[in-house]
């Protein structure tokens, strides 16, 4: 019976580890704004009153609207959409993924955070928010 305690105790420390790493929660709105700005190339960033906003949702996706103060055209910079379960951003005119080496920085922290583990990440990705 005493050689069943440790086995118990180390079944007892996988599961909690596992229960651990499991995804914690989906991105919320404030972490996909934060990569769509990320999304964006230097000169969009520095346009002039540019806004990020949470337009009707997809399911699954949080999309944005982002606009700048332009007096002589178009106010439109882009129509993204953020994954909320893995931070993939998405171009939604084109209906391709942004990808840069900074915005992948900020995604691996942001899944990081979440607790959300490779398996996870290829699972999910399977869903797109529009038709390429």
């Amino acid at each position: 019976m005493k050689t069943r305690a440790p086995l118990l105790a180390l079944a007892v420390a996988l599961v909690s580890q596992t229960v651990i790493c499991a995804r914690a929660r989906d991105l919320t709105a404030a972490e996909g704004r934060e990569l769509v700005m990320q999304a964006l190339d230097r000169e969009a960033k520095k346009l002039p009153k540019l806004a990020i906003d949470l337009e009707d949702k997809v399911p699954g996706f949080y999309e944005f609207a982002v606009t700048w103060d332009n007096p002589n055209g178009s106010v439109i910079v882009g129509f993204f959409a953020v994954n909320q379960g893995t931070g993939d951003v998405w171009r939604l005119v084109v209906c391709r993924t942004v990808e840069s080496p900074d915005l992948r920085r900020l995604q691996d922290a942001i899944r990081r955070k979440v607790g959300l583990g490779r398996r996870d990440l290829i699972k999910l990705r399977s869903n797109a928010p529009c038709e390429p």
